[in-house]
């Protein structure tokens, strides 16, 4: 063994001898500045087993006992809410279990099965009826849960945002039987349902609040508005810009509304010519230039391309540069298929030459990387090149017979 070990081996021997055999010492005594500890007084009120029993029972009166003993009303609401959450425990867990026990192989990640909404509906259901008795048992000092989650309705006095989040949540409800049962069909039946349920739901909006808090409350959750949130996420429009774009959308989304159903072959053309009518309104609001931008914000391909860019963080001019290019693509590779007096292999060649095209023009807007990133996504580059092969594939024209 070597030396240090030996020494290190020795000392820590020598330590622990010592702390063995070392005399006891005494604790210090209390001295003068200290103050023994005082009983306490004999008139602070006690939590007595009939007050467990009051607790346990849902009894109001509690709530007295417990503002005596001095507890804070957060940390009273606290215990309340544990009561009620024991009372119905039971049926709770039972809900817990159906849903949990559901076979995994029959989940749908695209809608609600009628399992799967029936639990939602109980759970919904028993959560009311532990919300009306928590309010019974705290009396004035209830404080409904819902109002710590209306952050998004702040421009709402207090009062009108829970009942609106109240309102919200029961048309949620009633609407989930006609929809997202993991199928994309929808009944004509279900559509009337819907239409009628928007209509009732618009009217209880109406009644509740003010014009301009119901203008407040469109902007921010109307079809329109999560519609053109989407579409303007790398716009980053101005309030005065998105304010021209509601009220130029609304006027469509109202006329035809999209979310309960296609809209009718009759009514397409109507449709088009009133989004004709609001684009040219929101063009004139934005200019010229932000109305290009406001264009290609609503374009997948152009977010996808927006998104790309970030990643790589390239200049902004160089993503609309690659979009504006991009679109062309489309056209260009229709205008050469068309050509009906040119050869098969003929049109391949002129195929292949726009692709390698596409490949130079967009790799200077986007770099190697990125172009390679963005050619396994685009539908425009894959289209060529595939109608290409195709073309080449194709057996070729009979020849002409003589004398014709």
């Amino acid at each position: 063994m070597k030396p240090f070990l030996l020494l290190a081996l020795a000392a820590s021997l020598a330590a622990n001898a010592y702390l063995v055999l070392r005399p006891a010492t005494s604790p210090a005594p209390i001295t003068h500045n200290q103050s023994p500890l005082t009983p306490h007084a004999s008139n602070v009120p006690t939590f007595t087993p009939a007050d467990w029993e009051n607790l346990q029972s849902g009894q109001p009166e509690i709530i007295a006992r417990l503002k005596q003993l001095g507890l804070p009303l957060s940390l009273i609401r606290r215990i309340a809410r544990a009561q009620i959450d024991a009372q119905f425990a039971d049926r709770q867990r039972a809900i817990d279990e159906a849903r949990n026990n559901f076979p995994y192989w029959r989940e749908t990640h695209q809608g609600k099965t009628r399992f799967q909404f029936s639990n939602l509906e109980a759970n919904a259901a028993l959560r009311r009826e532990k919300l009306a008795a928590l309010q019974a048992l705290l009396g004035p000092d209830y404080e409904d849960p819902l109002a710590s989650d209306n952050r998004h309705l702040a421009y709402l006095p207090a009062e009108k945002a829970l009942k609106l989040s109240r309102l919200s949540s029961d048309y949620f409800l009633l609407r989930e039987p006609y929809r997202n049962w993991g199928t994309s069909i929808t009944f004509p039946e279900d559509r009337e349902k819907l239409a009628y349920l928007e209509k009732q739901e618009r009217a209880d909006l109406t009644a509740l609040l003010t014009p301009e808090e119901l203008r407040a409350y469109d902007l921010r959750n109307a079809p329109t508005a999560r519609q053109i949130a989407m579409q303007t996420r790398f716009l980053q429009p101005t309030e005065q810009e998105y304010l021209a774009i509601f009220d130029a959308q609304r006027v469509v989304d109202e006329q035809f509304p999209r979310n309960i159903g296609r809209i009718p072959a009759e009514q397409a053309a109507a449709l088009g010519a009133a989004q004709k009518e609001a684009d040219a309104k929101i063009k004139t609001a934005l200019g010229d230039e932000r109305y290009a931008d406001y264009e290609r914000s609503k374009d997948f391909n152009y977010r996808q391309l927006h998104e790309l860019g970030q990643r790589l963080q390239l200049p902004v001019a160089q993503i609309n540069a690659a979009h504006d290019y991009a679109k062309t693509l489309d056209t260009r590779s229709r205008e050469i298929i068309s050509s009906s007096k040119t050869s098969p292999t003929e049109l391949a060649a002129q195929l292949d030459a726009l692709s390698a095209e596409a490949t130079q023009t967009l790799k200077q807007h986007l770099g190697p990387d990125g172009f390679a990133a963005y050619a396994k996504t685009s539908y425009n580059l894959s289209n060529i090149q595939s109608t290409a092969d195709l073309l080449r594939k194709a057996p070729p024209a009979p020849a002409p017979k003589p004398g014709s």
